[in-house]
Formats: C-alpha cells, structure tokens, sequence
C-alpha cells in the first residue's frame, strides 16, 4: 500500500499544467511570425470571441451608411416665406452628375434636429425673421408662434428651432416635393441645418435633378437649401454647388 501510494503521489508530481481555453484560441488564430515576415507581411493576432451562450449569430446590422453632419447656407438675397421641400433637403447633402445638366442625390431620407438662425442686419424688405415648420400643425394642436425683430436689430446670439415632438418634422422624411419647412429673413442671414441623412439603400435614389447650367460628370455638388428654382439660400462658397 505504500509503495502504491508514493507511487501515485509521483504521477502527479510530474504532470505538467494545461492550457486555459483562451491560451489555446490564441494560439490557433495567431499567425506565423516568421513566415509573415519572409512574405513582408505584419502578422494579425486575434482572439476567438467568447461569451456566455455558447455560439452566437451575427447582429443585425444596418448595411447603408447613417451620416450626422451640420450644413451651413447663407441667403444670398432676402428670403421672404421661402419653402423647403423633402426634396431640397436630401439634395443639399450632395449630388453626383451623372450628365452635363443631371445631378444625382445620393442620400434616400433624413431626420432634422436642429435650425439655427444668425439673422444679418436688415438691409431688404424683408425686416422679419420668421421659422415654421410646414407639417407642425398635422400632429399638434392650433397655434401659431412666431418672433418678429426690428429693422437694424442686433442680437448677437442666434435663433434655435426644434422639430416639434408631435408633429411630423420630428421623424424620418424621405424625397417628396412636399414643403418641409418655411423661411423668412433678411439677406446675409446665416443658417445651420443639422440632420442626420441615409445613403440610398431600399428606398433607391431620389429623382435627379435638371440644371440649367452644365456640370462636371462625375463631381460631387452640394445643392441651395431652397433647391434650383429660387436658389437664395447657399452653401458655403467653399462647397462645389451648381450656381
């Protein structure tokens, strides 16, 4: 009984430790530091993903870019109850010519968060600055608000409209000549649009847009706010536009 019992002791003396789980996927998935080498190559270490659950399937995924950007204009003239279509809105996020007068959007739909207003001295007509959302009175209740400054007013900071929580400005829009928004102010007004836009995906890509001046096939231009009838609001000089 000794002999077997000091015998069984000594095995396991000698049994050397095993590997954890982890150090083995490590090992299985690290490539070959001096055949990547030899090939010029940098060698990638991964580690296998593990979690409780055992195996899992990929995540849902949205497979068309989701952009949040802030795009500026500046009325070149006065803006006096100017309407902003669905339309206008997804082409000022950028066109792609696709023919000397064609210019393609490349975003399917968007989603407002935010109208910033710097309103420029008066010099025009136009003494008042007024913002209304053209859907707003669908979803909520009668009213009319609205803010009116005097000639030669200087406010130094700027005007924040919201898209109403209860109206149909505060959702996902997609292209249509349906009026999205108003805007009135005097010229050299600056304004802040900020949205988030999709890539076109399962919607398709809005209806081109016919220019009366040609254009560069295959450049990207950023279009007016107020689209190629009007054209009062701009894009930053800086920016490719049509005009």
């Amino acid at each position: 009984m000794q002999a077997a019992k000091k015998h069984v002791s000594e095995r396991f003396v000698v049994l050397k430790p095993r590997c954890s789980d982890e150090e083995k996927s490590e090992r299985l998935v690290t490539t070959d530091v001096s055949t990547a080498s030899s090939q010029g190559r940098i060698p990638g270490n991964g580690r296998v993903v593990t979690g409780k659950g055992g195996s899992s399937l990929p995540p849902t995924l949205c497979y068309n870019p989701v952009v949040t950007h802030t795009f500026r204009f500046q009325a070149g003239s006065a803006s006096s109850n100017v309407a902003i279509t669905c339309a206008e809105i997804l082409q000022a996020c950028g066109m792609i010519a696709s023919a000397a007068n064609t210019l393609r959007p490349i975003a399917s739909s968007f989603k407002v968060h935010s109208v910033t207003l710097w309103p420029a001295l008066s010099t025009s007509s136009v003494d008042a600055v007024s913002f209304e959302w053209a859907a707003a009175q669908q979803l909520a209740k009668d009213e009319v608000k609205g803010l009116i400054l005097p000639e030669g007013q200087t406010l130094t900071k700027p005007l924040r409209f919201l898209p109403p929580p209860d109206s149909y400005a505060h959702f996902w829009q997609q292209s249509s000549s349906t009026n999205f928004m108003f805007i009135t102010a005097p010229s050299g007004t600056v304004l802040d649009l900020h949205l988030s836009f999709t890539f076109a995906a399962a919607f398709g890509a809005p209806a081109a847009v016919t220019t009366a001046g040609a254009v560069v096939v295959g450049v990207l231009y950023y279009g007016y706010l107020d689209g190629v009838t009007t054209h009062i609001w701009g894009p930053p000089a800086a920016l490719i536009s049509q005009f």
